[in-house]
């Protein structure tokens, strides 16, 4: 019986050292070649007086350069069963010659491609440590289905260094296209701009695209690719974030999204929600609609019935979005409403507080030369007076309370 005993102890240990070696140990190398489009040795001016387009390109492949192999070690089991993966970082830098490729090798341990994001420049780093980062990252999701994806990239303060290009990498963005290139699958983003002449550290990106109802209320994965050169090094800044994908119109989601812009604005100061505000302003909206012909109507009535003597400054916005993006909004008011965009951009406010609700909006016919309504007026009269028609409509309500 002892010896039995010994006999399945040691037949268990040899079980325990075979899975081990077989499901853990990592053995088999494995590689992944790398070829990168159109980065082509010298002597291509050879097939320039081809004039077939497939024998002209036939010619030019070949003078690629020869692929560089990403290689990896995984356990026996993925070569026998196919179970486990290969050891392989999320992603890689190649470079070579004037060209550079971030590959995404496949995290499963499917036949599917490795992809790669190519760049027509030589770039040294990856990542580097922070000459300019992504930041303020907001999904929002407009009235008419646009996805509204900005970003701000860096600060002010970021000074030695040029921004080239910042790419949004979001699945669903059908102005996207795929190719696929010697087992590489080769993938294209969106161009991101800013509202400058120029992209530039402290600027706020935005790119809009069209996106499907089925996504909505899932968790969506999307990358921004940022790229730059600082001391003559070109490098590339590789994020990748994670989102609730938003409904239509506007919603908190967008209210956030808007106020970073608002802060992006701001140069410096920045507003931080208040509870207290939110409640004054959830009061504000009710009085407001049920009297909404006069522009902020019973204003006075609901700060003094509500701060009840304590008067902080408080000062008041109230906005109609419809199926504007944030950024798109904000640059409406710096140009048609200047008296709702001024308080938001004062820096002696440091606090709002915001409340979305539906409700009837007196909105002008164009043309009309009224683009926004002075404080406590009633607007069908202000309208009139101005040689304007005007019809009641149904809108969002965003009402916005600030204060020190």
């Amino acid at each position: 019986m002892r010896l039995r005993g010994r006999t399945f102890g040691l037949l268990g240990a040899l079980v325990a050292v075979w899975v081990v070696f077989v499901f853990l140990v990592p053995v088999i190398s494995y590689a992944i070649p790398v070829t990168i489009p159109a980065d082509y040795e010298a002597g291509t001016e050879v097939c320039s007086g081809i004039s077939n387009g497939f024998v002209r390109q036939a010619c030019l492949d070949r003078f690629l350069y020869p692929p560089v192999d990403i290689t990896a070690r995984a356990p026996l089991s993925y070569g026998l069963f196919g179970i486990g993966t290969p050891s392989f970082y999320s992603e890689y830098l190649v470079t070579r010659a004037g060209f550079s490729a971030l590959v995404y090798p496949p995290r499963t341990n499917s036949t599917a491609n490795a992809s790669a994001i190519r760049f027509p420049y030589p770039i040294s780093s990856l990542n580097p440590q922070s000459p300019v980062d992504i930041n303020n990252v907001s999904v929002v999701r407009s009235p008419d289905g646009f996805v509204n994806v900005s970003a701000t990239l860096g600060t002010t303060t970021s000074v030695g260094l040029s921004l080239i290009s910042a790419d949004l990498y979001f699945a669903g963005d059908t102005s996207n296209s795929n190719y696929t290139f010697r087992g590489i699958t080769w993938i294209s983003g969106s161009q991101m701009v800013c509202r400058t002449i120029f992209l530039q550290p402290g600027c706020r990106a935005y790119h809009a695209f069209a996106g499907g109802d089925s996504q909505i209320g899932k968790l969506v994965s999307f990358r921004i690719v940022l790229t730059g050169v600082q001391g003559g090094n070109y490098f590339v800044i590789d994020r990748q974030f994670h989102a609730i994908f938003p409904p239509r119109g506007v919603d908190a989601n967008w209210v956030s999204a808007f106020i970073q812009d608002v802060n992006a604005a701001r140069n410096g100061s920045r507003l931080q929600g208040s509870q207290l505000l939110d409640e004054f302003a959830s009061k504000r909206a009710t009085t407001a609609i049920l009297d909404y012909q006069v522009s902020n109507a019973g204003f006075q009535n609901d700060y003094f019935g509500f701060f009840n003597g304590s008067m902080p400054t408080v000062s008041e916005v109230i906005l109609y979005p419809g199926s504007a993006p944030p950024v798109d909004y904000i640059s409406f008011l710096k140009m048609y409403a200047p008296g709702h965009w001024t308080p938001l951009n004062d820096s002696r406010y440091g606090h709002f507080g915001y409340s979305i609700q539906k409700g009837p909006v007196v909105v002008a016919l164009l043309p009309c030369p009224v683009t926004e309504f002075p404080g406590n007026i009633n607007v069908t009269t202000f309208l009139t007076s101005n040689g304007c028609k005007f019809e009641i409509q149904q809108e969002v309500w965003l009402v916005i309370e600030l204060s020190a």
